[in-house]
């Protein structure tokens, strides 16, 4: 086993190092892999881990519940993204690599500035509340708050981009006054 350990540090040290890509440490120690001694001494160092993870999960409540709020928050994140896209992607839409990396990054782009907006308003409406001098929650509670909610946004409504503001800023390119988008 110690050989296959050494052997699996050598393999992941070349990632981290950029010696080697993350594909070839796929297909290394993928499913074709499965009866290698290397891919043995991956699966023993990834059950030893998983152990000591299931150890600190529930042994240490500040741990679990760190854990879980992430959880809840990635999941939250995947709940905006659904609301923002309703519907199905059309059939002529899709089908090809390229496309499906666009719509991804698109969706990925709206959700990530639902989250910008919001975080910008929960800043803006502490920092209101301080500038009154009245009480703002402590920053240790403060972090745990999420700018991930949605109930306050229309989505299913005409929103108007007024990108004659800010053409000087963006890239010079035909790009129209502004940009319409039907929820």
């Amino acid at each position: 086993m110690h050989s296959e350990l050494d052997e699996l540090l050598c393999v992941a040290a070349s990632v981290n190092d950029g010696y080697s890509s993350s594909t070839y440490l796929l297909e290394r120690l993928g499913a074709a892999a499965r009866g290698s001694r290397l891919h043995r001494a991956g699966t023993q160092f990834k059950q030893l881990w998983g152990a000591v993870y299931l150890c600190d999960y529930s042994a240490q409540e500040p741990f679990r519940r760190s854990v879980n709020r992430l959880l809840d928050r990635g999941e939250s994140i995947h709940q905006l993204a659904r609301i923002i896209h309703t519907g199905p992607i059309r059939s002529d839409r899709g089908r090809r690599r390229e496309e499906k990396i666009l719509i991804s990054g698109a969706l990925t782009l709206l959700t990530n500035a639902v989250i910008a907006d919001n975080t910008w308003k929960l800043h803006q409406a502490i920092e209101r509340r301080r500038a009154a001098g009245r009480d703002v929650l402590p920053d240790a509670i403060l972090a745990h708050i999420s700018p991930i909610g949605f109930r306050h946004i229309n989505f299913h409504g005409v929103y108007r981009f007024p990108l004659d503001r800010y053409l000087d800023r963006l890239m010079p390119s035909a790009l129209p006054q502004a940009i319409v988008v039907r929820g």
